[in-house]
């Protein structure tokens, strides 16, 4: 009876784990940085085969809304953009999905990954 639920409790442990790591899917959508007033997005859109951040900024001068893409890969809880300047992270912290800019922690506005309509 003792192993039994042993092996019940150690596969509601792994299932809990489970739930709580993030995949490729859950950072997929928008995120957006709510701390100021002008568009500052990210986007993370499955394009066939490839994954591919999207950061797009208003142009102070021109006031258009500038948008820059990056190859990027997922693995382990983690996005990785290597040609971004600035660096966008997109990582686990404390098991939630989580974006950073410079420093800056980005907000998951949507999943969906059609592009935003710029304010």
């Amino acid at each position: 009876m003792f192993v039994k639920k042993l092996m019940v409790g150690a596969g509601l442990a792994l299932c809990m784990l489970g739930a709580h790591a993030a995949g490729v899917t859950d950072f997929i959508g928008t995120w957006q940085l709510a701390s100021t007033t002008v568009p500052n997005r990210v986007e993370f859109r499955q394009e066939g085969t490839q994954l591919v951040a999207v950061r797009q900024v208003r142009n102070a001068l021109t006031n258009k809304l500038v948008e820059r893409r990056y190859a990027a890969t997922y693995a382990d809880g983690a996005i990785m953009v290597p040609a971004a300047e600035p660096k966008i992270e997109a990582t686990l912290v404390a098991g939630v999905p989580t974006v950073t800019v410079l420093g800056e922690t980005f907000q998951k506005m949507s999943s969906a990954t059609a592009p935003q309509a710029s304010s």
